[in-house]
């Protein structure tokens, strides 16, 4: 099950990084009698790491993983959008071979028709703290049929949602439109396209089912699902229930 677990992780993680000159380099990988600890850098050469220590994950955690921002926007850069146009269907293509991921490709929605133009620079930004995930989109210009908006912001944000051993992220509140004033039209029909772009009721799985249904780890939970300081910080661990009738047995 390990092999089946690291042939897996290669095809889906490493691979795709490897292919857009992400690494992943190995900064450190210990071994001992009851734990696997590794840390990755994933950047090209010419882009930064993590400046900020990690939250650490519970003493009593089966598995846990810390994610920085710079990681997630070291992926987004080689994705090459700066100064971009597509449409949705040839970003969806790009992001498929990109990241290995051909089911994103597949995907079709109402707004097909949308062009986008990215900006020159900071086309989209990804930031993690004070609980949330944030994606920023800096537009050049979106066209839908005839019509057209130039040179805007988009802004959503997502929040953890944890039930036991399911955990996802959900849009926080509505698209927010930041920078330069928009007038009342331009605003209500670009929030009516991103809306639907980040749907509220897409949700994004962080756990996956395999993982959720096994019988196995039905005594298990989330136990930490944080954003701070630039990380997303997970971790898996007994449930409440179970850490409160094993301190009550050392008490004993």
């Amino acid at each position: 099950r390990l092999t089946e677990f690291s042939e897996r992780f290669s095809a889906r993680v490493l691979e795709p990084m490897k292919g857009m000159a992400l690494g992943p380099d190995v900064v450190q990988a210990v071994t001992t009698e009851d734990r696997l600890t590794m840390r990755l850098r994933v950047a090209s050469r010419r882009q930064l790491g993590a400046s900020t220590p990690r939250p650490m994950a519970p003493g009593n955690s089966q598995a846990s993983f810390q994610i920085h921002q710079t990681a997630l926007n070291n992926m987004v850069e080689q994705l090459e959008l700066n100064g971009e146009t597509m449409t949705l269907p040839e970003l969806r293509t790009r992001l498929g071979e990109r990241l290995r991921w051909p089911e994103i490709a597949q995907r079709t929605t109402e707004n097909d028709d949308v062009t986008i133009t990215f900006a020159e620079e900071d086309a989209v930004r990804v930031t993690c703290d004070e609980g949330l995930v944030t994606i920023d989109l800096s537009i050049a210009c979106l066209r839908k049929a005839r019509r057209a908006w130039r040179d805007f912001q988009v802004r959503v944000s997502y929040r953890p949602v944890v039930d036991g051993l399911s955990a996802e992220l959900v849009r926080d509140g509505v698209v927010k439109l930041p920078g330069r004033r928009l007038s009342i039209s331009a605003q209500g029909a670009l929030r009516a396209i991103f809306c639907k772009i980040f749907s509220q009721h897409a949700t994004r799985e962080i756990v996956p089912e395999r993982i959720r249904n096994h019988p196995k780890l039905s005594d298990l939970a989330v136990t930490q699902m944080v954003m701070e300081d630039g990380w997303i910080a997970f971790a898996l661990g007994p449930k409440e229930r179970i850490a409160r009738a094993e301190s009550e047995q050392r008490a004993k």
